[in-house]
């Protein structure tokens, strides 16, 4: 009896590990979330954004969400949309962008795509410019590439503009900043943090997300 109990023993350990591997493996978002249902986003790139980076986003997005992705066609971004300066820099105003998208009938998000920078109308300093910018539990966001190419001056950091599209993505779906260090949610204003997220949710913030989409 002592042998076969033993037997079986040995037999359950590589499920145990297997189990337990596929817990870290979730927690740290090695496997990427399903809700079920399948939701759709839209992404609207705006002017001159380019193909190739609509491309890594909608990509991104798939790999993080079991989500569905349409892209729609490029539009010019609407005047009313700028923010004035002094400077020859062009930016728009995040929030005018937000209140002028709309969501496309069938549609669970939407996200909006530029190059140019982007603040809030709000703000005081003219200076603030913004990674993206989304409202929690709303259905618009957008993302600008300008602070992930050093200031419109160099080549985009793909990786960097998939983890921006994300965290906005993860404030539509009700989520708040995260304390957790490297985690998706994490306040990434600095640049020495947003080099730290790792680009996953955390476990916590997984089990808000199953309970803000089965709602």
């Amino acid at each position: 009896m002592q042998k076969v109990w033993a037997k079986r023993r040995y037999f359950l350990i590589p499920l145990l590990v297997v189990g337990i591997l596929g817990s870290i493996a979730y927690s740290y978002g090695f496997i990427n979330l399903d809700f079920g249902e399948t939701k759709t986003i839209v992404l609207q790139p705006y002017d001159d954004f380019p193909d190739s980076l609509v491309t890594v986003v909608e990509n991104g997005i798939k790999a993080q969400y079991n989500f569905e992705v349409k892209v729609f066609k490029h539009i010019p971004m609407p005047k009313k949309n700028y923010y004035k300066t002094k400077g020859k820099i062009i930016r728009y105003d995040a929030t005018a962008i937000l209140k002028d998208m709309k969501l496309p009938i069938g549609a669970f998000k939407i996200v909006g795509l530029v190059t140019n920078d982007i603040t809030k109308s709000e703000y005081e300093s003219k200076s603030s410019s913004l990674l993206g910018n989304a409202k929690r539990g709303k259905h618009w966001a957008v993302v600008s590439t300008y602070r992930l190419s050093n200031f419109g001056t160099g080549k985009v950091q793909t990786t960097d503009l998939v983890k921006t599209t994300n965290h906005e993505l993860g404030h539509l779906l009700g989520l708040e900043h995260c304390d957790k260090k490297r985690g998706c949610l994490m306040d990434s204003g600095a640049r020495s943090a947003f080099n730290k997220d790792s680009g996953s949710f955390c476990f916590s913030c997984k089990e808000k997300l199953a309970e803000y989409l089965v709602k």
